[in-house]
C-alpha cells in the first residue's frame, strides 16, 4: 500500500531589501505557495514581491508574484 504524504517545501519571499524564508508542509507546490502567501499576508506583508518555492529532494520549482492574484 502506498500512502501519499505531505512534502516539505522551502518558500522564499523577496521584495527590495526584505527577504523571508519558511518551510511549508503541503500536498503540492501550488498549495505551498498559497500557504506561504497567506502567512505573509497574516504577518502584514503588503509590498509586492516574488515568492519562489521548491520541494526538498526534488527539482520541482515554482515562482509567483506576491500578492497572489
Amino acid at each position: 500500500m502506498t500512502a501519499m504524504r505531505e512534502v516539505v517545501y522551502e518558500c522564499r519571499y523577496a521584495s527590495g531589501a526584505e527577504q523571508r524564508i519558511a518551510h511549508v508542509r503541503a500536498w503540492d507546490l501550488r498549495e505551498a505557495v498559497e500557504l506561504f502567501a497567506e502567512e505573509l499576508a497574516s504577518d502584514g506583508v503588503a509590498a509586492g514581491g516574488t515568492i519562489s518555492a521548491h520541494a526538498f529532494g526534488s527539482s520541482e520549482k515554482s515562482e509567483a508574484a506576491y500578492p497572489l492574484r
